[in-house]
């Protein structure tokens, strides 16, 4: 059968309708008001579609179809309008709301209580025969539309910003589509004028997409809100990072400018005492006290230089670029002349190393952080057994590696994750100020290097410095 111009365009809304409910449902399945709006429009849908089968093909068994999909309308009509933009339901007991659903389903529709027969028209269409309880349904559907109308209104009136916005779209949406239909099907036709019939469920496509855009236009506006909310909370959990970490910072300058003060503050009357102490070894008076003294002010003195050593690295700025530098030939250097003082100690110097390392750095800072490794391997040596220190030089990717084994007594476990702490000297009883390897790991990181320490009591420690190739 070939349809007409006015069964096309019901044809084309209802598939339109269709599938716009459907794009609307399966952007997000679990919403409410996205599975009240498939009802809405996939059941007016349904209806529209057994009307048209019904008139196509006179089989009066198919009615029910149309009004199934009527009673599915209604249902997703007061459903959207209690659950859109924000829940707000009737004041009536649910199950008098709902409960005519199911009735109508199970013990009307399918007994051609509301359509008893269709009979056909002389122009090819057909009429229906009101069924016994035709009046009833007509009642309950329509008390359903004026309810939703009431709750779109409720809304509309108490919404503010952007819920306003949305209900207004699907106001216009629903006006203008009531308007076009009644104007084109009802006035027009009453004033002789019936080719433009078609335009009214064609208009229904504009009211289901503008309430369509609302829906999403709603979820979107309400994902950029909580969006721009973290946004702003992290912009502020970042001011606070960044008040916090300067006050960190102030706190830490005015720590390191102490200890300068007090370093510079304690150096001078050091320095009198000891041209005190080169004067009275010259006398017959010099004694065992007057050496234990000059030891004492010699560890006194090597403590407050190593203690300006740590607050100049930790408060200067590095104001010359870093050089070029032979990592290889450094390391040969510093075991050169470790192998002096090493051998009267008894301990041996083992150097392995690859040619052609190198690295930006600042040379006597690196030296230092070495000597003061090599020192604490001579100074935690034990009596018995091989003594060594092996240093070994190698490339591993884009860094350079340099190792520092020596057998020593080893670290306990429990001493190892402080041993980097300033002023700590672990459970030994080794001699020493606790700073020597507090500035070893400072300058290693400031040359964007690494410092990692193995040890076993009684195995000895392995030191292991990584720091970033200079790549030709």
């Amino acid at each position: 059968m070939i349809l007409g111009v006015e069964e096309s365009a019901l044809a084309f809304a209802a598939i339109a309708n269709f599938a716009i409910g459907l794009y609307v449902f399966l952007s997000n399945p679990a919403d409410n008001v996205r599975r009240a709006f498939f009802l809405f429009v996939g059941g007016t849908s349904i209806w529209i579609g057994g009307f048209l089968t019904l008139q196509a093909t006179r089989d009066f068994d198919l009615d029910p179809i149309t009004q199934f999909g009527g009673l599915a309308g209604a249902l997703g009509l007061i459903l959207f309008a209690q659950w859109f933009p924000r829940p707000q339901l009737l004041p009536v007991r649910p199950l008098l709301l709902y409960a005519p659903f199911p009735i109508a389903a199970l013990g009307i529709i399918p007994w051609h209580f509301i359509v008893s027969d269709i009979r056909a028209l002389p122009g090819g269409g057909f009429d229906p025969v009101p069924g016994p309880l035709a009046g009833i349904w007509m009642l309950l559907i329509g008390s359903y539309v004026i309810a939703a109308i009431y709750l779109f209104y409720v809304h509309l009136r108490t919404a503010r910003g952007k819920e306003y916005e949305q209900l207004l779209r699907v106001s216009l949406g629903i006006g203008f589509s009531s308007i076009t239909a009644f104007v084109c099907d009802v006035l027009l036709p009453a004033a002789g004028i019936s080719g433009l019939k078609e335009l009214g469920p064609l208009s229904s496509v504009v009211c289901v997409g503008m309430i369509a855009y609302a829906i999403m236009r709603h979820e979107l506006m309400d994902i950029r809100g909580a969006f721009r909310e973290a946004q702003g909370r992290a912009l502020e959990l970042e001011r606070k990072v960044a008040e916090r970490t300067r006050e960190l910072q102030e706190l830490q300058d005015r720590q390191n400018r102490m200890m300068l003060e007090i370093a510079h503050g304690l150096q001078t009357p050091l320095a009198v005492f000891q041209t005190k102490l080169e004067k009275l070894k010259s006398v017959d008076r010099y004694t065992r006290d007057v050496e234990g003294l000059e030891r004492s002010l010699i560890d006194l003195s090597d403590f407050i230089e190593d203690l300006l050593k740590l607050a100049r690295l930790e408060t200067r700025a590095r104001e010359m670029p870093f050089e070029k530098l032979s990592l290889t030939k450094l390391i040969e250097e510093v075991t050169e002349e470790l192998r002096t003082i090493a051998a009267q100690k008894g301990i041996s110097v083992i150097c392995h190393t690859k040619l052609g390392i190198e690295v930006l750095a600042d040379k006597r800072e690196l030296r230092a952080a070495i000597m003061n490794l090599a020192n604490n391997s001579m100074k935690y040596m034990g009596q018995e057994g091989q003594r060594e220190i092996v240093f070994a030089l190698s490339q591993n990717y884009d860094c350079a590696e340099l190792m520092i084994r020596d057998t020593g007594i080893g670290i306990s476990e429990e001493d190892i994750p402080r041993i980097f702490d300033r002023f700590y000297r672990g459970t030994t009883q080794a001699s020493g100020n606790g700073l020597g390897l507090a500035i070893s790991k400072n300058i290693v990181e400031r040359h964007d290097g690494n410092i990692i320490v193995r040890s076993e009591v009684g195995s000895g420690t392995t030191v292991t410095i990584t720091l970033p190739l200079l790549l030709t």
